[in-house]
């Protein structure tokens, strides 16, 4: 870390840094090690006075994001204009993050409290039957002339026995952990937490086709004479050989298809609207159309490398997130509606850390009773 960067962070806390010192700063917040970003605040917090030191988790964070919206020019958070504050908010993420990690270390209780979840996959087969990947004895088995190998333990390689077999419709079920799939073709596919894919194995000769319910990231083998459909409730994508993500859970009420590389191509059953999404676009697919979006698909990934973030999402789908992820039950009738959040942690970290960094950060008080999430409920512990 360079003795500039230093400086202009103290010149921020101070409130003295210019426009041209924050473009600078949020830069080196986007492209620091986690290591480095924590060194740093930590020399921010030795550089205030003990009763700024001593302050609450709500307060200093509130502090902290503040500033940021101020920064941004507005007093409210933006739905959209990603392009132009990008920094900004990768920054609020960073800052909210490292502040928590710090303030609470000292302070941290295990209460009624919830573990990350363990890997955890079910298949259930062409004749019905349902059972456990992760409870087999071996890492390799076979089953109606489909290889089943467990590389490690949230991956699993599908390939053939014999070539040119009758295709065997398999439906893959995550339970509270995300599992990643190989597939025959090369195409690799990551569900998250409470998701389900449904796929033949092998594929057709014409066209690659699963359904997904949930949320899932695409890398799909480039094959011209076979393009690759996925259909996400009343949603289709059409693809050759791509990066994407689609979320595509009941209680969201919409479809998020998010391009990461390559080209797309969307359309709504029934519909004659097909919608080319470009590199760095997302779609949201609802009751009212297909909507196209300039950014959000790294916001959109985070998940696939063991994080919840959220830039200006919803508390309602965090808590669903969070819902899924630890199988707790969500009171959805305390939550408040058009609450939104800046927020990103660590998906292993137990759930009590979760709720404290998200009670911090949205200004509000969270309770775990019987296997469920209040909102700002009074008489018990909080989070």
């Amino acid at each position: 870390m360079s003795s500039k960067i230093t400086d202009i962070y103290l010149r921020y806390l101070d409130e003295k840094a210019s426009r041209a010192e924050l473009d600078t700063l949020f830069q080196y917040f986007e492209e620091a090690s986690q290591e480095d970003l924590e060194a740093l605040i930590e020399l921010g917090f030795n550089n205030q006075p003990q009763t700024v030191r001593d302050l609450e988790i709500d307060a200093s964070l509130n502090r902290v994001h503040t500033r940021l919206l101020a920064y941004q020019g507005s007093s409210k958070p933006r739905v959209m204009r990603w392009r132009t504050v990008g920094f900004s908010i990768a920054a609020s993420i960073l800052i909210i993050f490292g502040i928590f990690h710090f303030l609470t270390k000292p302070k941290l209780q295990d209460l009624k409290d919830v573990n990350p979840p363990t890997a955890s996959l079910l298949i259930k087969d062409a004749k019905g039957t349902t059972y456990s990947v992760t409870d087999q004895k071996d890492s390799v088995w076979t089953t109606e002339n489909i290889i089943y190998q467990l590389v490690d333990s949230q991956t699993l390689r599908l390939s053939l026995a014999k070539n040119s077999v009758k295709p065997v419709e398999q439906t893959f079920y995550t339970e509270r952990s995300d599992f990643k799939f190989v597939l025959e073709d090369g195409s690799t596919i990551t569900l998250n937490a409470h998701s389900s894919l449904k796929l033949p194995i092998p594929f057709d000769s014409k066209e690659r086709k699963v359904e997904l319910v949930g949320e899932g990231y695409f890398d799909i083998a480039h094959d011209a004479s076979r393009p690759f459909k996925v259909w996400a409730s009343n949603n289709l994508i059409e693809v050759l050989g791509t990066q994407f993500n689609i979320r595509n859970y009941p209680e969201d009420q919409a479809v998020t298809t998010s391009l990461i590389k390559g080209s797309i191509a969307l359309s709504e059953h029934g519909g004659t609207e097909r919608i080319i999404l470009s590199p760095g676009q997302k779609a949201i697919s609802d009751a009212s159309g297909i909507n196209v979006l300039g950014s959000g698909t790294k916001q959109a990934t985070a998940w696939t490398t063991r994080y919840f973030a959220y830039e200006d999402g919803e508390l309602s789908t965090i808590l669903s997130d969070l819902g899924r992820w630890y199988n707790v039950d969500i009171d959805t009738q305390s939550t408040p509606a058009e609450k939104r959040i800046y927020m990103k942690i660590n998906k292993d970290k137990k759930l009590s850390e979760v709720l404290k960094l998200l009670g911090a950060t949205s200004n509000l008080s969270f309770t775990l009773v019987d296997g469920k999430i209040h909102t700002d409920t009074t008489g018990l512990e909080k989070y």
